[in-house]
């Protein structure tokens, strides 16, 4: 089955576009008539626990792409199937059961990671963290959610009982306990 969503992509100039998406697996990239591309499909070093983020930082059709493993690794490669420096493995974050997030504020990108255990991190393009985890041992069943401003940007996180923390790009965050009722297991839309 397939995990991620199916991104389209154009990895090569004039050509058609591609579809790009990964099963537990392997990560496929594919033309529009079910042919592999390139050294596609790739194989995974650890059974994915979610699906691909795909990124294109620039805006000039060069992706990079980004998948949590069931191992607590982050692997993120370049076009050809490469590592991407700083996520050959990125190490420590976790199984994630949500697909990461990214945005890009005043020049920074953010990527997200929410893990299983409430685990929190807030990557730099280069793998590196913007501040530290936050752990907060609680069960989160949506994925983090974001808003973007001009110069500024806000990160938002609900857990299963509907406490929510929100974040600024620099780790400084407050609570806020959104009434749910007698529900269980809330889900959250940002």
């Amino acid at each position: 089955p397939i995990l991620s969503k199916i991104h389209q992509v154009q990895y090569y100039e004039g050509a058609e576009s591609q579809l790009l998406f990964n099963t537990k697996d392997q990560i496929y990239l594919i033309d529009h008539e079910g042919n592999d591309v390139s050294v596609f499909p790739l194989d995974l070093p650890s059974p994915a626990s979610n699906g691909l983020c795909v990124i294109d930082f620039e805006n000039n059709k060069d992706y990079q792409f980004f998948v949590g493993a069931e191992n607590g690794f982050v692997y993120g490669f370049r076009k050809a199937g490469e590592p991407v420096p700083g996520w050959n493995p990125k190490e420590n974050a976790g199984k994630l059961l949500h697909d990461l997030e990214h945005f890009q504020v005043s020049g920074n990108d953010f990527i997200l990671a929410l893990n299983e255990t409430g685990d929190f991190n807030v990557f730099k393009r280069n793998g590196e963290k913007y501040f530290e985890t936050m752990a907060s041992g609680t069960k989160y069943l949506s994925p983090p959610g974001f808003q973007v401003f001009e110069n500024n940007a806000r990160i938002v996180l609900a857990n299963h009982a509907g406490k929510a923390n929100v974040f600024n790009q620099k780790g400084k965050h407050f609570n806020l306990y959104v009434g749910t009722g007698n529900d269980k297991n809330v889900r959250f839309l940002f």
